[in-house]
């Protein structure tokens, strides 16, 4: 005897803002761990979960154009790995630079990683800074 196929329902589709809402409702431990810490940045501010040329990033610096992105286990995967370096290249391409940190770090080694991402922005910022008095 056959069974009767289920009728395929469509997924909804989402607008990307109202999925990053949903992410930052949702954030992992290790992010709400970076985060608690991020936001009380002095060098910069970072924003969690934006919309960035179509991809939303961990948390964002928008005046460095700097993305972190946190890793857990699943990114280690050889297709979530190329659509990970195919979103770096995306960002890369409109001036963004993608820094990634695992679960462990941000987890274990947590003030490895805010110097890590401290590091990154402050040298961006020169960078963005040095380009602008060029133009200027």
């Amino acid at each position: 005897m056959h069974r009767r196929r289920q009728p395929y329902k469509k997924r909804k589709r989402v607008s990307t803002e109202a999925f990053a809402d949903k992410l930052r409702a949702n954030m992992t431990r290790c992010e709400h761990l970076l985060w608690e810490r991020l936001k009380r940045a002095a060098y910069a501010e970072f924003e969690p979960q934006q919309v960035v040329c179509g991809y939303i990033p961990d948390f964002y610096c928008a005046e460095a154009r700097v993305a972190i992105e946190v890793d857990g286990g699943v990114h280690l995967r050889p297709r979530v790995k190329r659509r990970d370096k195919h979103k770096d290249t995306v960002l890369a391409s409109h001036g963004v630079l993608v820094v990634r940190l695992t679960n462990e770090m941000v987890q274990y080694r947590v003030y490895r990683a805010l110097t890590i991402i401290r590091n990154a922005v402050l040298q961006r910022l020169g960078q963005l800074r040095r380009a602008s008095d060029r133009v200027g």
